[in-house]
Protein backbone atom coordinates (compact mmCIF):
# COMPACT_ATOMS: atom_id res chain seq x y z
CA UNK A 1 0.00 0.00 0.00
CA UNK A 2 2.64 2.43 1.19
CA UNK A 3 4.49 1.94 -2.50
CA UNK A 4 1.41 2.31 -4.79
CA UNK A 5 0.63 5.41 -2.24
CA UNK A 6 4.22 6.92 -3.10
CA UNK A 7 3.43 6.07 -6.71
CA UNK A 8 0.19 7.95 -6.93
CA UNK A 9 1.79 10.96 -5.35
CA UNK A 10 4.37 10.96 -7.83
CA UNK A 11 1.73 10.34 -10.73
CA UNK A 12 0.13 13.22 -9.04
CA UNK A 13 2.80 15.50 -9.13
CA UNK A 14 3.70 14.74 -12.54
CA UNK A 15 -0.12 15.83 -13.45
CA UNK A 16 0.30 19.11 -11.88
CA UNK A 17 3.26 19.89 -13.45
CA UNK A 18 1.77 19.34 -17.06
CA UNK A 19 -1.44 21.17 -16.59
CA UNK A 20 0.93 24.71 -14.90
CA UNK A 21 3.02 24.06 -18.14
CA UNK A 22 0.14 23.74 -19.96
CA UNK A 23 -1.54 26.95 -18.50
CA UNK A 24 2.14 28.46 -18.62
CA UNK A 25 1.69 28.25 -22.67
CA UNK A 26 -1.98 29.04 -22.86
CA UNK A 27 -0.99 32.78 -21.18
CA UNK A 28 2.52 33.00 -22.72
CA UNK A 29 0.45 32.02 -26.27
CA UNK A 30 -2.11 35.28 -25.18
CA UNK A 31 0.39 37.43 -24.34
CA UNK A 32 2.41 37.32 -27.47
CA UNK A 33 -1.51 37.47 -29.71
CA UNK A 34 -1.73 40.61 -28.15
CA UNK A 35 1.32 42.05 -28.34
CA UNK A 36 0.97 41.60 -32.41
CA UNK A 37 -1.94 43.00 -32.24
CA UNK A 38 -0.75 46.33 -30.67
CA UNK A 39 2.31 45.84 -32.57
CA UNK A 40 -0.21 45.81 -35.89
CA UNK A 41 -2.63 48.17 -34.63
CA UNK A 42 0.92 50.90 -34.23
CA UNK A 43 1.75 50.10 -37.75
CA UNK A 44 -1.40 50.98 -38.89
CA UNK A 45 -1.80 54.02 -36.99
CA UNK A 46 1.46 55.47 -38.58
CA UNK A 47 0.61 54.05 -42.27
CA UNK A 48 -3.21 55.76 -41.95
CA UNK A 49 -3.63 58.49 -44.29
CA UNK A 50 -5.07 60.98 -41.45
CA UNK A 51 -1.81 62.76 -41.23
CA UNK A 52 -1.43 63.01 -45.13
CA UNK A 53 -5.20 64.82 -44.88
CA UNK A 54 -5.12 69.07 -44.89
CA UNK A 55 -6.51 70.83 -41.99
CA UNK A 56 -6.16 67.89 -39.41
CA UNK A 57 -6.53 70.14 -35.97
CA UNK A 58 -6.32 66.85 -33.33
CA UNK A 59 -5.05 63.03 -33.31
CA UNK A 60 -5.85 60.96 -30.02
CA UNK A 61 -5.90 57.56 -30.16
CA UNK A 62 -5.01 54.87 -27.48
CA UNK A 63 -2.52 52.38 -28.98
CA UNK A 64 0.59 53.77 -29.89
CA UNK A 65 3.34 54.36 -27.03
CA UNK A 66 3.31 58.12 -27.63
CA UNK A 67 -0.14 58.51 -26.52
CA UNK A 68 -0.14 57.88 -22.52
CA UNK A 69 3.03 58.01 -20.44
CA UNK A 70 4.68 55.04 -19.94
CA UNK A 71 3.87 54.81 -16.02
CA UNK A 72 0.34 55.39 -16.81
CA UNK A 73 0.06 52.92 -19.98
CA UNK A 74 -0.52 49.67 -17.79
CA UNK A 75 -3.94 48.51 -17.18
CA UNK A 76 -6.49 50.00 -14.39
CA UNK A 77 -4.29 53.18 -14.01
CA UNK A 78 -5.73 56.49 -14.33
CA UNK A 79 -4.59 58.63 -17.04
CA UNK A 80 -3.41 62.59 -16.54
CA UNK A 81 -2.43 63.30 -20.19
CA UNK A 82 -3.45 61.72 -23.71
CA UNK A 83 -1.01 62.95 -26.13
CA UNK A 84 -2.25 64.61 -29.25
CA UNK A 85 -0.05 62.37 -31.91
CA UNK A 86 -0.68 64.77 -34.67
CA UNK A 87 2.37 64.63 -36.60
CA UNK A 88 1.60 68.26 -38.39
CA UNK A 89 0.89 70.27 -35.35
CA UNK A 90 3.11 73.30 -34.34
CA UNK A 91 2.18 72.91 -30.39
CA UNK A 92 0.02 69.38 -29.86
CA UNK A 93 -3.13 69.67 -28.60
CA UNK A 94 -3.12 67.61 -25.51
CA UNK A 95 -5.78 66.63 -23.32
CA UNK A 96 -5.69 66.48 -19.49
CA UNK A 97 -6.87 66.30 -16.45
CA UNK A 98 -5.16 67.56 -13.28
CA UNK A 99 -7.95 65.72 -10.18
CA UNK A 100 -7.34 62.60 -9.85
CA UNK A 101 -11.34 62.28 -8.61
CA UNK A 102 -12.11 62.90 -12.57
CA UNK A 103 -9.33 61.20 -14.67
CA UNK A 104 -10.64 58.62 -16.99
CA UNK A 105 -8.97 54.95 -16.98
CA UNK A 106 -6.36 52.97 -19.14
CA UNK A 107 -7.79 49.56 -20.12
CA UNK A 108 -6.34 46.88 -21.96
CA UNK A 109 -7.62 44.02 -23.97
CA UNK A 110 -10.93 45.90 -24.55
CA UNK A 111 -11.63 46.06 -28.15
CA UNK A 112 -9.67 43.15 -30.24
CA UNK A 113 -7.20 43.13 -28.21
CA UNK A 114 -6.65 46.60 -27.96
CA UNK A 115 -6.82 49.14 -25.13
CA UNK A 116 -9.25 52.00 -24.87
CA UNK A 117 -9.90 55.01 -22.24
CA UNK A 118 -12.42 53.65 -19.79
CA UNK A 119 -14.89 56.92 -18.65
CA UNK A 120 -16.96 56.31 -15.84
CA UNK A 121 -20.00 58.52 -15.50
CA UNK A 122 -19.56 60.04 -12.48
CA UNK A 123 -17.52 62.64 -14.41
CA UNK A 124 -14.24 61.70 -15.89
CA UNK A 125 -13.23 63.98 -18.34
CA UNK A 126 -10.48 66.02 -20.01
CA UNK A 127 -9.86 69.24 -20.56
CA UNK A 128 -8.91 70.10 -24.41
CA UNK A 129 -7.42 73.71 -25.20
CA UNK A 130 -10.26 76.72 -26.65
CA UNK A 131 -10.87 76.57 -29.91
CA UNK A 132 -10.07 72.52 -30.42
CA UNK A 133 -13.97 71.71 -31.55
CA UNK A 134 -14.37 73.92 -34.54
CA UNK A 135 -16.90 76.79 -33.13
CA UNK A 136 -18.84 79.33 -35.16
CA UNK A 137 -20.24 77.90 -38.41
CA UNK A 138 -17.15 76.49 -39.56
CA UNK A 139 -17.21 73.06 -41.20
CA UNK A 140 -15.91 70.19 -39.60
CA UNK A 141 -15.73 66.41 -40.00
CA UNK A 142 -14.74 64.48 -36.59
CA UNK A 143 -14.33 60.49 -36.36
CA UNK A 144 -15.20 59.28 -32.74
CA UNK A 145 -14.35 54.87 -32.55
CA UNK A 146 -16.05 54.53 -28.85
CA UNK A 147 -18.61 51.40 -26.70
CA UNK A 148 -21.19 53.52 -24.74
CA UNK A 149 -23.29 52.18 -21.43
CA UNK A 150 -25.80 54.09 -19.84
CA UNK A 151 -27.33 57.13 -19.96
CA UNK A 152 -30.05 58.93 -17.50
CA UNK A 153 -30.73 61.44 -20.55
CA UNK A 154 -27.99 62.98 -22.80
CA UNK A 155 -24.41 62.30 -22.29
CA UNK A 156 -21.77 64.09 -23.79
CA UNK A 157 -18.70 62.62 -25.80
CA UNK A 158 -17.28 65.31 -26.90
CA UNK A 159 -17.65 69.21 -26.32
CA UNK A 160 -17.64 72.44 -26.80
CA UNK A 161 -18.74 75.90 -25.88
CA UNK A 162 -21.90 75.98 -23.46
CA UNK A 163 -25.94 75.82 -23.51
CA UNK A 164 -26.24 79.68 -23.51
CA UNK A 165 -25.81 82.34 -26.28
CA UNK A 166 -26.16 79.73 -29.10
CA UNK A 167 -22.48 78.73 -28.32
CA UNK A 168 -22.79 74.48 -27.63
CA UNK A 169 -21.62 71.88 -29.99
CA UNK A 170 -22.17 68.63 -28.49
CA UNK A 171 -21.01 64.98 -29.68
CA UNK A 172 -23.51 62.87 -27.33
CA UNK A 173 -25.29 59.36 -27.13
CA UNK A 174 -28.69 59.00 -25.53
CA UNK A 175 -30.53 57.16 -22.89
CA UNK A 176 -32.39 55.69 -26.01
CA UNK A 177 -29.50 54.50 -27.63
CA UNK A 178 -29.32 57.23 -30.19
CA UNK A 179 -25.93 59.04 -31.46
CA UNK A 180 -26.48 63.46 -31.75
CA UNK A 181 -24.78 66.08 -32.31
CA UNK A 182 -26.26 69.11 -30.64
CA UNK A 183 -25.68 72.12 -32.39
CA UNK A 184 -27.20 75.03 -29.54
CA UNK A 185 -30.43 72.58 -28.91
CA UNK A 186 -30.89 71.91 -32.80
CA UNK A 187 -30.30 68.12 -32.65
CA UNK A 188 -29.48 65.34 -35.41
CA UNK A 189 -29.56 61.72 -34.45
CA UNK A 190 -28.38 58.33 -35.44
CA UNK A 191 -31.23 56.31 -34.44
CA UNK A 192 -30.08 53.67 -32.10
CA UNK A 193 -26.97 52.08 -33.91
CA UNK A 194 -25.97 49.64 -31.01
CA UNK A 195 -23.80 51.81 -28.59
CA UNK A 196 -22.81 49.37 -26.36
CA UNK A 197 -20.82 47.73 -29.63
CA UNK A 198 -17.81 49.34 -30.79
CA UNK A 199 -18.76 51.46 -33.67
CA UNK A 200 -16.93 54.23 -35.91
CA UNK A 201 -18.62 57.28 -35.45
CA UNK A 202 -18.44 60.12 -38.23
CA UNK A 203 -19.59 63.88 -37.65
CA UNK A 204 -19.93 66.26 -40.54
CA UNK A 205 -21.01 70.05 -40.78
CA UNK A 206 -20.60 71.57 -44.40
CA UNK A 207 -21.87 75.07 -43.97
CA UNK A 208 -23.91 75.33 -47.22
CA UNK A 209 -27.53 74.75 -47.46
CA UNK A 210 -28.88 71.31 -48.49
CA UNK A 211 -25.85 69.73 -46.91
CA UNK A 212 -25.46 70.84 -43.39
CA UNK A 213 -25.31 67.96 -40.66
CA UNK A 214 -24.66 64.47 -41.11
CA UNK A 215 -23.82 61.34 -39.35
CA UNK A 216 -22.72 58.15 -40.75
CA UNK A 217 -21.88 54.63 -38.77
CA UNK A 218 -19.30 52.10 -39.46
CA UNK A 219 -19.34 54.20 -42.63
CA UNK A 220 -23.25 54.02 -43.31
CA UNK A 221 -24.82 57.39 -43.13
CA UNK A 222 -27.69 57.49 -40.95
CA UNK A 223 -28.86 60.70 -41.20
CA UNK A 224 -28.48 64.06 -43.16
CA UNK A 225 -30.20 67.57 -41.85
CA UNK A 226 -29.77 70.20 -44.49
CA UNK A 227 -30.51 73.29 -42.27
CA UNK A 228 -27.91 75.83 -41.30
CA UNK A 229 -28.11 76.68 -37.65
CA UNK A 230 -26.38 79.75 -37.30
CA UNK A 231 -24.28 79.17 -34.11
CA UNK A 232 -22.24 82.26 -32.20
CA UNK A 233 -19.14 82.01 -30.04
CA UNK A 234 -18.69 78.65 -28.66
CA UNK A 235 -14.87 78.47 -28.89
CA UNK A 236 -14.22 77.90 -25.35
CA UNK A 237 -15.18 74.70 -23.02
CA UNK A 238 -14.07 71.90 -24.76
CA UNK A 239 -14.20 68.59 -23.06
CA UNK A 240 -13.93 64.83 -24.08
CA UNK A 241 -15.99 63.47 -21.60
CA UNK A 242 -18.20 65.93 -19.57
CA UNK A 243 -17.67 67.49 -16.18
CA UNK A 244 -20.99 66.96 -14.73
CA UNK A 245 -22.23 63.50 -13.32
CA UNK A 246 -25.77 64.23 -14.76
CA UNK A 247 -24.36 64.07 -18.39
CA UNK A 248 -20.91 61.91 -17.69
CA UNK A 249 -19.83 59.54 -20.42
CA UNK A 250 -19.94 55.90 -19.27
CA UNK A 251 -17.47 53.78 -21.64
CA UNK A 252 -14.75 53.49 -23.88
CA UNK A 253 -12.50 55.64 -26.26
CA UNK A 254 -9.87 54.23 -28.63
CA UNK A 255 -9.83 57.08 -31.00
CA UNK A 256 -11.01 61.22 -31.78
CA UNK A 257 -9.70 62.25 -34.63
CA UNK A 258 -10.91 66.08 -35.98
CA UNK A 259 -10.63 68.18 -39.31
CA UNK A 260 -12.03 71.76 -39.62
CA UNK A 261 -13.42 71.05 -43.47
CA UNK A 262 -15.75 69.07 -44.75
CA UNK A 263 -14.07 65.80 -45.86
CA UNK A 264 -14.03 64.73 -49.50
CA UNK A 265 -16.11 61.57 -49.65
CA UNK A 266 -12.48 59.10 -50.66
CA UNK A 267 -10.77 61.18 -48.00
CA UNK A 268 -13.82 60.27 -45.25
CA UNK A 269 -13.77 56.74 -46.56
CA UNK A 270 -10.50 56.21 -46.65
CA UNK A 271 -10.17 56.79 -42.69
CA UNK A 272 -13.12 55.29 -41.77
CA UNK A 273 -11.04 52.35 -43.80
CA UNK A 274 -8.33 52.44 -42.09
CA UNK A 275 -9.75 52.69 -38.34
CA UNK A 276 -12.27 49.79 -39.28
CA UNK A 277 -8.79 47.74 -40.21
CA UNK A 278 -7.24 48.67 -37.02
CA UNK A 279 -10.36 48.00 -34.12
CA UNK A 280 -11.74 45.27 -36.17
CA UNK A 281 -15.34 46.56 -37.18
CA UNK A 282 -17.01 45.85 -40.27
CA UNK A 283 -17.92 48.48 -41.99
CA UNK A 284 -21.58 48.34 -43.49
Amino acid sequence: MKKNSAFSLIELSIVILAIAALLAGILQGKTIVTKARMRSAQNQTLQSPVAQISNLVAWWETTSERSFDSIERVNGSTISTWYDINPNSVVAINATQSNSSYKPFYKTNIEGGLPMLNFVSGGDYLNIADGTVPYENSSYTIFIVGKFYSCSSICNILTSGTATGSQLNAFQYSSSGNILNNWQSSNVSASKPGIVNTHIYTFIYYNISGIGRKIYVDGVRKVINGSIVTRAGGRSSNYIGSTSSSTGLDGYLGEIIIFDRNLKIEERQGIEKYLSLKWGISLS
